[in-house]
């Protein structure tokens, strides 16, 4: 059923109908075995690698892949009496989600087809999700809960999500250049990059989620006051 939203050249009436079908299985509460195999299948590519049973491992969509198909999901699926389809069915990776916007959004040789489907996505969860709710993911994606997204494989290259994130190590030559290259928005290569998360925050033109974010973000300053120096905070 799947494999039908994937496909261009599904006629736009048999993708409604498997949207409408599927849809009957995403709220966890009414079918919530059907939803668990159904979120193993979309959100296969958002889980971490296990190499030591990586021959064990069925073929599963890419990132990729998997962005189109929520996005043709969400497109044609029918509206949702009770939760937001949206909301339920991106809240468990949208920390993933992001981050991979962000690999998409910094790398200059990003498809802006893929790009937009990906902002799409998070933007529609932002759009209809509690603000209470955003505020909560976006704090946990302050707090590096998102990851990150790499390009790995020995064969093949393939877009990969790890929970770890790489931090680099700053030397002295990378502190000194800090103010030659004054074009560069994010010089010590934080993550989350703030200035993306923010304007990611602005563009969905919530004033509720902002005022929220903003404040929780005084609040975890105000408490860093009494905790470990951690520049990079």
């Amino acid at each position: 059923m799947v494999r039908i939203l994937t496909d261009k050249s599904s006629p736009p009436a048999h993708q409604r109908a498997i949207s409408f079908a599927l849809s009957s299985f995403v709220s966890a509460e009414a079918q919530p075995v059907a939803f668990t195999i159904l979120s193993s299948i979309l959100f296969a590519a958002f889980e971490e690698r296990d190499l030591s049973h990586e021959s064990e491992t069925n073929e599963s969509y890419s990132p990729m892949e998997s962005i189109g198909i929520l996005s043709t999901f969400l497109a044609t699926a029918p509206p949702s009496s009770n939760k937001a389809l949206a909301t339920v069915l991106l809240t468990p990776i949208i920390e993933r989600l992001y981050s991979l916007l962000y690999y998409l959004d910094t790398r200059a040789i990003s498809d802006p087809t893929e790009i937009a489907l990906c902002k799409g996505l998070v933007h529609s969860w932002m759009k209809v999700t509690a603000d209470q709710d955003v505020c909560d993911r976006l704090w946990s994606i302050v707090q590096g809960n998102g990851g990150e997204w790499v390009l790995s494989g020995r064969d093949e290259l393939r877009l990969e999500w790890r929970k770890e994130i790489q931090q680099p190590t700053l030397t002295l030559g990378d502190l000194s250049n800090l103010e030659v290259d004054a074009m560069n928005l994010n010089p010590l290569n934080l993550r989350p990059d703030p200035v993306h998360l923010i304007t990611l925050v602005q563009s969905v033109n919530r004033k509720d989620v902002a005022s929220s974010f903003f404040i929780r973000i005084l609040s975890a300053e105000f408490e860093s006051f009494d905790g470990p120096d951690d520049p990079t905070q």
